[in-house]
């Protein structure tokens, strides 16, 4: 979700832009799971992930001076928590849109399946299509015919498929909410790679893990779905190496 005074950026569906008014505290009736907050003004695009918990208020301060959310003290946090639980603070707390709570939820189902948010790795393509594995993952591959596929699934997510999931599902939040204008380059360079090894992937891989593959693919529609129809006519990022 995002709020901002007079914001310019254009979310895909399943986030949301709220001009700030005065009065604005925050939003109230939030489904619970992992969260991505910002807001952004003429100066400033900051933004943070939380968890909502249960009976359990998020509370966070934007620090105009590094441009950050950060924890409030213990006691502002306790009592803006009693504030909102008791209703006290209703008036300045806008309702969750839940319309977009579907699509978020399909996004982030991965992501909310972990304890903590995913690690962005950095295994990189190189020119000749191959796999720059680390020194340690080249040592464990001795002997073995290791895919790029199979490093990200087998060596660094240790075959979770759900972690390898909420890896790609974190790395394309990351990239597409950045602020207009700007680039997560660290998420886009890691979706595209993430991508690249899925699209790239042999038959015999597929028949390894089919559960992997179909849950990639409900995942990789509901990305789709936040894009707009023009992103798909050209060459880019996302569309590079289907064939069709």
């Amino acid at each position: 979700m995002k709020v901002g005074k007079d914001a310019l950026w254009s979310p895909p569906p399943d986030l949301f832009t709220y001009p700030i008014e005065g009065g604005f505290r925050g939003f109230q009736m939030v489904p619970l799971g992992k969260h991505y907050i910002s807001v952004e003004t003429e100066y400033i695009h900051a933004g943070f992930w939380c968890d909502v918990e249960e009976n359990s208020p998020v509370v966070k301060v934007l620090n105009e001076i590094n441009g950050r959310f950060e924890d409030d003290t213990p006691e502002s946090t306790a009592h803006f928590q009693r504030l909102a639980l008791s209703n006290a603070m209703a008036q300045a707390l806008k309702p969750y849109p839940f319309e977009t709570w579907e699509t978020w939820e399909k996004l982030v189902n991965h992501i909310n399946a972990q304890q903590s948010l995913p690690v962005l790795h950095s295994e990189e393509i190189n020119q000749l299509g191959e796999n720059n594995q680390s020194e340690v993952n080249r040592e464990l591959a001795i002997g073995h015919n290791f895919s790029p596929f199979e490093e990200i699934l087998d060596k660094t997510h240790g075959g979770n498929i759900s972690a390898f999931l909420a890896e790609f599902q974190f790395a394309f939040i990351c990239w597409i909410v950045a602020a207009e204008g700007e680039e997560n380059t660290e998420a886009a360079d890691r979706y595209r790679y993430m991508i690249e090894t899925i699209y790239n992937v042999t038959q015999d891989k597929i028949k390894l893990v089919p559960q992997f593959f179909m849950q990639f693919i409900d995942t990789l529609v509901s990305q789709f779905d936040t894009f707009p129809d023009d992103v798909f006519a050209d060459d880019n990022l996302v569309t590079h190496d289907v064939d069709v």
